[in-house]
């Protein structure tokens, strides 16, 4: 399901691409802002998508992880490491 709204999303963003360039073919740069607008909206839209698609993923890492720790130690450790926490 997750796939099909980011293909989705990547669809309608070649498609207001094309859009965006038949605009300015016809020297429409008013409609080509618009379009562009969108554009911008739709990338953000793929943007979220892959967040939340990460965020799932640590999720089922993060509760896979509770019951070892000693991995849970040595993920801590590489994460002090890192200066992340």
């Amino acid at each position: 399901m997750q796939n099909e709204k980011t293909d989705e999303l990547y669809n309608k963003l070649e498609m207001l691409e094309s859009k965006k360039m038949a605009y300015l073919e016809v020297d429409d740069k008013a409609g080509a802002r618009r379009i562009a607008k969108q554009i911008e909206q739709v990338e953000l839209q793929i943007e979220i998508s892959n967040y939340n698609k990460i965020k799932q993923e640590l999720a089922i890492y993060k509760k896979a992880v509770s019951n070892y720790p000693g991995l849970q130690l040595e993920i801590k450790n590489k994460l002090i490491e890192q200066k992340i926490i």
